[in-house]
């Protein structure tokens, strides 16, 4: 197995607790801390000088690696691509190119490549409004490189990072969900509802979409199957989350990009896998909050069961630590060439920026109904 090497996110800074006992690392995301001995201090200390000087080219790769490699579980760092005199590959599956349709295309023209009508096609673009890519996928190639191709867990390390800025520069979750808190009784009712039943058809969708990646997994195969058998039944808890709210499902549509949401990734599914990866990487990263949002906003509402239902769904994801499933996806893949990986970041964006896109839909969708337009 070969030897892993980490590097900080560019927004990622250290400190040290008052009393030099912790070490504190924060990225706008996340926080965690890491114990300080006095056989250490010395290292922590030039550790957090030199990321006060944005000066960490000078620090011992080795240092700065094993710190963040106790951190590797979590969205912290990048995965360097191995720089070993070559790169073992024997056994290993090559990734293939379908065919070169995709990379040139548009996030417009790719939404066409998907099972959408030209109507949703449309109202997709404008609700995204991402006319062209805007994820740097030349410099994460570039970055990813390795002496045979790219590789595929470096390139997927970059991508958590894109995917993490897209949800803070673009999610509308936190703000529509303060609103949604103002709205009158009647209202706040109708809205949660529709909110937990986008949550609902994901999980009924979730197999028919995952099974794709099944004919592409090669020597992955066992994994991606056991993350499917894990995830089954959960339309089951949500669908009890729904029951315990209304017995009437019919006023409750699922929303435009939802619907294009699990579409596309049955798509990524049957296309690349290392889109693949990179797509169920957000699909299943925690939010590292104890309750889940929805959870919070439905039991503010007084929908006890629902919000323990929502919250019941959250806690066995974690459990199931499916956060880091999707770099044993890459487990078997060889280095792949530009071209596939160019198209699996263009693919993840895609994504990216259509479920960050949700909430402000549902959104939409909600006055839409409550106009009777």
């Amino acid at each position: 197995m070969k030897t892993r090497f980490y590097w900080p996110y560019d927004e990622v800074t250290a400190d040290l607790s008052d009393d030099r006992r912790q070490l504190i690392i924060k990225a706008p995301w996340i926080q965690a801390t890491l114990p300080v001995s006095d056989e250490n201090l010395s290292a922590a200390v030039e550790l957090v000088t030199k990321f006060k000087s944005q000066s960490l080219q000078q620090l011992d790769p080795g240092l700065m690696s094993s710190v963040f490699r106790a951190l590797r579980s979590y969205p912290f760092c990048y995965v360097l691509p191995y720089t070993g005199s070559a790169e073992p590959t024997t056994g290993l599956d090559q990734p293939l190119l379908h065919d070169q349709d995709l990379i040139h295309l548009s996030p417009h023209e790719l939404l066409r490549s998907v099972d959408l009508s030209e109507t949703d096609v449309s109202s997709m673009t404008q609700l995204i409004g991402r006319q062209d890519w805007e994820w740097d996928a030349s410099a994460a190639l570039t970055f990813s490189q390795t002496g045979q191709g790219i590789d595929p867990e470096s390139l997927l390390s970059v991508s958590r990072r894109f995917h993490l800025l897209e949800v803070m520069e673009n999610d509308q979750g936190s703000d529509i969900f303060r609103r949604i808190e103002d709205l009158p009784e009647d209202q706040y009712r109708r809205m949660v509802m529709l909110l937990v039943r986008q949550n609902h058809y994901v999980t009924e969708q979730c197999q028919a979409s995952l099974a794709p990646a099944l004919d592409l997994a090669g020597q992955a195969k066992d994994h991606v199957a056991g993350f499917m058998a894990a995830e089954k039944g959960h339309d089951l808890i949500l669908g009890s989350a729904l029951k315990s709210m209304t017995d009437d499902r019919s006023g409750l549509p699922v929303c435009l990009s939802t619907r294009t949401l699990m579409k596309l990734l049955k798509f990524v599914a049957g296309r690349n896998l290392l889109a693949f990866a990179m797509v169920i990487e957000m699909f299943e990263r925690s939010s590292y909050e104890s309750i889940d949002p929805l959870a919070s906003l439905l039991a503010k509402g007084g929908f006890d069961k629902a919000a323990s239902l929502v919250n019941r769904h959250k806690e066995i994801n974690d459990a199931g630590g499916h956060e880091n499933i999707a770099a044993s996806f890459l487990e078997f893949m060889a280095p792949c060439n530009p071209d596939y990986a160019l198209e699996a970041m263009h693919l993840a964006e895609l994504v990216s920026v259509i479920s960050n896109s949700v909430t402000g839909s549902v959104w939409k969708l909600f006055h839409e109904i409550s106009s009777g337009t």
